[in-house]
């Protein structure tokens, strides 16, 4: 999905399982995103906190830039195929960023948000996602503060109403004012 601009209102909604293909059930307003996320059958374990290694740098829409060449076929990338995962051994315990403690959910259903999305590319290309994979910036994957990893959603640009599925794989953004990051 190609994102103008680096940063876009979405929505989060409607979290359930959803079989690839299907809308999901969020009706959102403004450019959103909106998503539905399988429950695992692991459990939760919620310990005390965890300190997370600081961002280097969170990058912004005027810190990050495009590749120099995009994959010609990305705008038309399957949707990844939704299916029940077991939560990641990492990435889904308590945790503090900045001097903010974020707790994880135990699960995303029925997880409703609106707000803005932005674009992690080629700054943090290759790094190490919070659940342990290695970033792809053309993957469709997401950051996401506190959705259990990993958890599939759909996410809707409301500006022009195309949508994908994404796999939550990271944590992020920490930024306020964006609820989603989007690869």
């Amino acid at each position: 999905m190609a994102l103008a601009a680096g940063l876009f209102g979405v929505g989060l909604g409607g979290c359930a399982a959803l079989p690839s293909g299907t809308a999901s059930n969020g009706v959102l307003e403004s450019a959103s995103t909106s998503f539905s996320v399988p429950q695992s059958t692991a459990p939760s374990p919620l310990p005390a906190a965890i300190t997370a290694p600081q961002p280097e740098a969170i990058a912004s829409a005027s810190q990050d830039h495009a590749p120099p060449a995009p994959p010609p076929n990305l705008a038309s990338l399957p949707d990844p195929v939704v299916t029940s995962i077991p939560k990641s051994p990492r990435g889904n315990r308590p945790y503090v960023v900045w001097g903010k403690r974020y707790t994880v959910l135990d699960s995303a259903e029925g997880y409703d948000s609106t707000g803005t999305a932005s674009w992690y590319g080629t700054k943090f290309n290759g790094r190490e996602t919070s659940s342990g994979e290695v970033y792809d910036m053309f993957d469709l994957t997401a950051a996401h503060r506190s959705l259990p990893l990993p958890s599939f959603v759909r996410v809707t640009n409301l500006d022009n109403g195309k949508s994908t599925v994404v796999r939550v794989n990271d944590r992020g953004p920490f930024h306020p004012q964006r609820i989603i990051d989007l690869s």
